[in-house]
């Protein structure tokens, strides 16, 4: 997916853009609407300007998703945290010590773009959205 999103940079330019991922529904049958919302999302990048990555938690086999690993890890659904780790389908998830998944929604600044450029192909022989955020939450983690 990350190579796909780069293709888009000449049109979406320096601007923040939105990624939404159809592989996860949310509805009210399966979510809470008030944690789980994209327009919240982007009323927080609005206030900060950091890029952000919509979590849930996952109880059990986390190898089928994309993992994240947060500063604060207890408490943390619903709530804003730092990304320490991003890990596209580990094979050890366990090693992260976290039950957070990506859900497939995320907001992001125009500076996942040179991380974008720079990653190397990872899983599966491609470029990883996950691998750039991780680059990118290591340089902004204080």
């Amino acid at each position: 997916m990350g190579h796909s999103i780069l293709c888009a940079h000449p049109i979406v330019g320096d601007n923040p853009f939105v990624v939404v991922l159809p592989d996860i529904v949310l509805d009210n049958a399966s979510a809470d609407p008030l944690r789980y919302n994209l327009a919240a999302m982007v009323a927080r990048f609005n206030e900060t300007g950091r890029s952000q990555v919509l979590a849930k938690r996952m109880p059990g086999d986390l190898s089928e998703y994309s993992v994240i690993k947060t500063k604060d890890p207890l408490d943390v659904e619903g709530k804003v945290s730092r990304i320490v780790d991003f890990i596209e389908k580990p094979d050890q998830p366990q090693e992260l010590d976290s039950d957070l998944m990506a859900v497939g929604r995320y907001v992001l600044s125009a500076d996942i773009w040179p991380e974008l450029a720079k990653t190397v192909p990872g899983a599966w022989g491609r470029i990883q959205l996950t691998d750039a955020i991780a680059e990118l939450a290591k340089k902004t983690i204080s």
